[in-house]
């Protein structure tokens, strides 16, 4: 199998020894590239999250990955299901919306960053989360918080239209 528990198991175990009241998991976005591409081909480990089904992967922003598809197909033979995060932000899916209804059109899952319902990354994220969102092309949404200053914009991406829009439609989980 290609689930991988390891260091999530650590980190669960002291949490608990702790008395922590918290649930803990581990999952990874994996940068998808020949190193990813190798792990998925050869059934390496890989962190995944949802009951162990879902993989997130993110891709370089300027151009498509020529592999992109193949790999999203691996991961669907190893009885799991690929992730594509935040394609919103990617140039190529700005440049050509065409190109995300084809990655679509392999079962890739999508999930965007609610940071983009309010141009936290600029006016083309939010023009095609929105986009996404009208069609029906979301399964997820990411906060995509690292900092303090993200969470205010995360309360007001919650507000907006579109994030409630999303909630109504085929979302798998909400994980904002």
């Amino acid at each position: 199998l290609v689930r991988s528990r390891g260091l999530g198991d650590v980190y669960k175990r002291q949490v608990k020894e702790l008395g922590i009241p918290v649930h803990l998991e581990a999952a990874a976005e994996y940068y998808f590239d020949e190193v990813f591409f190798h792990k998925v081909k050869n059934r390496e480990p890989l962190l995944s999250f949802g009951n162990n089904q879902y993989i997130l992967f993110e891709t370089a922003f300027p151009t498509e990955p020529i592999n992109l598809k193949e790999g999203i197909a691996a991961i669907q033979s190893l009885g799991l299901f690929p992730v594509f995060a935040h394609p919103e932000r990617y140039q190529y899916i700005q440049n050509d919306f065409n190109k995300a209804k084809s990655i679509f059109s392999t079962g890739a899952l999508f999930q965007i960053n609610a940071l983009s319902l309010v141009g936290h990354y600029g006016k083309a994220p939010q023009s095609i989360a929105e986009k996404l969102i009208d069609l029906d092309m979301v399964h997820f949404i990411g906060s995509d918080c690292h900092k303090p200053k993200q969470l205010e914009d995360l309360v007001k991406a919650r507000k907006t239209k579109a994030y409630q829009k999303a909630l109504d439609s085929n979302l798998y989980n909400q994980y904002v």
